[in-house]
């Protein structure tokens, strides 16, 4: 018997789903519509963006590296989403409470917050870091690192700006090169970028 402690009802629903169908619930491959709803929807920030993070962590706790991989890039594809916006404090807290900095997901989390939240018009951060503990002192600490190489690389003109891209195979634990080659072919397909 396998024990999944502290996992809500609805994410272990999830799970099941996905053990069986491979793929995450929506309406439009006539999923329960009860379970759609308490899932979430790429129109609806919460509670899909909690809800992924909770999966993923859900998938390193168990050693599942597919559900941790399918629950980034459908996070992925819900933040390049039109309308849609990155995750928040909660869920960064959350993923940096049970996950190691150097995972995929926290990686990620850093650099989306630095592609798209980093700064605001007037030069200011929306990144307290004044002593209080809104954010993980190793998100923090990550932002300035990842901001430092990304600046550092601009100004020794060893890379541009459009360099800095979220491309979803920087955060796949590929193999080697030959793999994560094949998985940037398979995405290009059509639509498949934005399709949750």
């Amino acid at each position: 018997m396998v024990k999944l402690q502290d996992t809500k009802p609805v994410i272990f629903e999830v799970f099941v789903h996905w053990l069986y169908y491979q793929r995450f619930p929506n309406l439009d491959s006539g999923d329960d519509a009860d379970l759609v709803r308490e899932w979430g929807t790429s129109e609806k920030r919460d509670p899909l963006m909690m809800n992924l993070v909770k999966l993923y962590i859900l998938g390193d706790q168990h050693v599942i590296p597919k559900l941790q991989e399918d629950a980034l890039d459908s996070l992925h594809r819900h933040v390049q989403g039109p309308c849609t916006t990155t995750p928040g404090d909660v869920e960064i807290s959350l993923a940096f409470r049970w996950l190691r900095p150097s995972t995929p997901l926290c990686r990620y989390l850093i650099d989306v917050s630095i592609y798209y939240d980093c700064c605001e018009k007037d030069g200011t951060t929306p990144y307290e870091m004044d002593g209080t503990e809104k954010y993980p002192a190793e998100f923090l600490l990550g932002i300035a690192r990842r901001a430092t190489q990304v600046i550092g690389g601009i100004r020794w003109q060893e890379k541009n700006i459009r360099d800095f891209e979220l491309d979803i195979c920087d955060y796949h634990e590929h193999k080697d090169n030959e793999e994560k080659e094949a998985c940037k072919k398979d995405r290009k397909g059509p639509g498949l970028a934005n399709v949750p």
